[in-house]
């Protein structure tokens, strides 16, 4: 549904105020744990608003989510591994904090600046990659600080959420061509680091956004104005020949090196795992307890996480912690489907993202749901109060 906004509906209201600012400071974890100290804070607040300002609790989709930190906590008795307790407790912040931010219906107008936050993001995360970037260790893009370094793989999925923010408002024809302009430069940037990481999973992933909102776009508009679409497939023709006579050596001698060995390491990981599994059925249920995955990876040379963030759930929580996050991520697919198509295409990018990573540790996976999260209650408010009469939004003419 499209909607034209009254004045008294163009303003950020105290919610929306804090997603933005954690959206623009979040970056910051690349290269510093700030995430220990925002989302405390940040979600303090919040719930101090929601207790003593909203003074109700409303049953959200996250509530799922919570679910499984619940269980979380509850494998700790029987897992073998130590020290897992911070990390954990950040977990939980984080989805406390996901949870808190969804009790609340985001009007149209909030959705958008929460899209030009992300964009902001992505300019944040240039500065950063500026500052702190490096590709002396295999010609790969790492962010490195001191003696520590933020796997590439997670650098791409800071970038996805921007790209298909900026590919949504390049073919917006309702902006002007200035914008679209910047729109356009940056889905490029967010390419160029894409491939600067030379993430085979992120990559992947990119190209899916890609193609398929491209795609997306051509439906809308292949009736109403097939010269647009005409142009778009012309558009889209030219940059995939630009990307393919571009592709940096390092990302083909990766793909090069995955058609013949266990794709990084990852299938040894894997295999080892579900060996484990399977000599103890009982731990396909209640799993082998948090940051377990640890210990039995240790003789591979050193302890090495499961690179695949369903396959971590299964084995850390069971089926019983499984269950939650993938009916969750059931719930927001069929969401942005019916209500963003756009959003609906990210979200399916970064869950390939995820089957190669451990996405459930990292801020922009959580970011995604929250997304995700927003549609979804700015669809239902849409659908309360019908399309002429909503108290605040008159429909287009």
């Amino acid at each position: 549904m499209n909607i034209k906004l009254n004045k008294n509906d163009e303003k950020l209201r105290f919610p929306a105020i804090i997603a933005i600012i954690f959206i623009l400071i979040s970056p910051t974890e690349l290269v510093a744990e700030t995430e220990k100290f925002y989302y405390l804070v940040l979600g303090v607040v919040l719930m101090i608003y929601v207790f003593f300002i909203k003074r109700k609790i409303r049953i959200v989709d996250s509530l799922l989510l919570v679910l499984y930190i619940f269980w979380a906590w509850i494998t700790c008795i029987w897992t073998p591994s130590t020290g897992y307790y911070t990390e954990l407790l950040v977990k939980t912040i984080t989805i406390a904090f996901l949870f808190f931010q969804l009790q609340f219906d985001y009007s149209h107008y909030e959705i958008e600046k929460i899209k030009d936050a992300f964009l902001w993001q992505l300019v944040i995360i240039v500065i950063i990659i500026i500052l702190f970037g490096s590709t002396a260790m295999d010609g790969r893009l790492w962010l490195v600080r001191g003696e520590s370094s933020t796997d590439p793989n997670c650098i791409v999925g800071w970038v996805l959420i921007p790209l298909s923010i900026a590919l949504q408002r390049i073919f917006d024809l309702n902006r002007k061509f200035f914008s679209r302009v910047l729109m356009f430069l940056g889905a490029v940037t967010a390419i160029i680091i894409c491939f600067a990481t030379a993430s085979r999973s992120g990559t992947i992933s990119m190209l899916v956004i890609v193609v398929f909102s491209i795609l997306y776009i051509v439906r809308l508009y292949i009736l109403k104005k097939p010269l647009v679409s005409i142009i778009v497939i012309i558009f889209a023709i030219i940059l995939a020949i630009v990307v393919y006579n571009n592709i940096p050596i390092v990302m083909q001698n990766r793909f090069n090196e995955a058609s013949s060995n266990t794709f990084g390491g990852r299938l040894t990981i894997w295999r080892v795992l579900f060996t484990a599994l399977n000599q103890s059925p009982l731990h396909y249920i209640i799993g082998f307890g948090e940051n377990s995955v640890n210990n039995y990876t240790s003789f591979l040379g050193r302890g090495h996480i499961a690179h695949n963030t369903f396959l971590d759930i299964l084995f850390c929580q069971g089926i019983i912690g499984l269950i939650p996050v993938c009916v969750f991520l059931f719930k927001c697919l069929k969401n942005t489907f019916k209500n963003d198509k756009c959003v609906f295409i990210l979200l399916c990018g970064i869950i390939i993202l995820a089957n190669t990573l451990n996405t459930f540790s990292q801020r922009f996976f959580l970011l995604m749901f929250f997304i995700a999260g927003i549609i979804k209650n700015n669809a239902r408010t849409n659908e309360y109060y019908g399309a002429t009469e909503q108290p605040d939004r008159v429909p287009i003419t």
